[in-house]
């Protein structure tokens, strides 16, 4: 049933997967994340290029496979923010063939909205805590505690948002009040 299940979530990201403006020839470039939203064993992220276009891809095994090997990073709910250099292959039609990036600076701080911290490195549970604030419109992520001196290490965080602005940040946690997380808090994590 999870082979199932984590089948079914990776195509569902994948075939979600469309860039905005078509990458006709391979190619790299800088950008700034704007959000990376990631599964068990897939993601998805939108990267504002230098020139303005949107890049939109997914990570995960239909995507990892191929000859052309490139640079990877798997993404992560922190990388909103920041700036990355970008490598990708050309794609048919709009669909990019592939896509890596290595993040080259991040925000001098992020502000994140906790909705659950959940004892243990128990990938599974916190993933179906992000699928339901997720479910509620958040936008939502989950990382482990222990990589990041600024938290108490040994727990994996589910945020409802994040951002290096803490003004959007504490509009994030009203947002998750409303979709009735009462006891989300907001937390900086560097």
């Amino acid at each position: 049933m999870r082979t199932c299940c984590r089948f079914l979530l990776a195509f569902l990201i994948l075939s979600a997967a469309w860039p905005v403006g078509a990458r006709a020839e391979p190619g790299q470039a800088r950008g700034t994340v704007e959000r990376a939203a990631c599964g068990l064993d897939s993601a998805v992220v939108k990267i504002r290029l230098q020139d303005g276009s949107l890049l939109r891809f997914a990570y995960g095994p239909a995507v990892e496979q191929g000859g052309q090997s490139l640079p990877t990073q798997w993404p992560s709910v922190l990388d909103a923010g920041s700036t990355v250099h970008v490598w990708y292959r050309a794609g048919v039609g709009d669909q990019v063939g592939g896509v890596a990036y290595q993040v080259l600076r991040r925000p001098a701080q992020m502000f994140g909205v906790v909705v659950a911290s959940l004892p243990g490195d128990d990938g599974m549970e916190a993933f179906v805590a992000q699928l339901k604030a997720e479910r509620e419109g958040l936008p939502a992520g989950r990382f482990s505690s222990s990589d990041h001196p600024t938290l108490r290490p040994g727990y994996m965080v589910v945020v409802a948002g994040v951002s290096p602005v803490r003004s959007r940040a504490e509009a994030l946690l009203e947002q998750a009040r409303r979709a009735g997380y009462k006891d989300a808090y907001l937390r900086r994590i560097w």
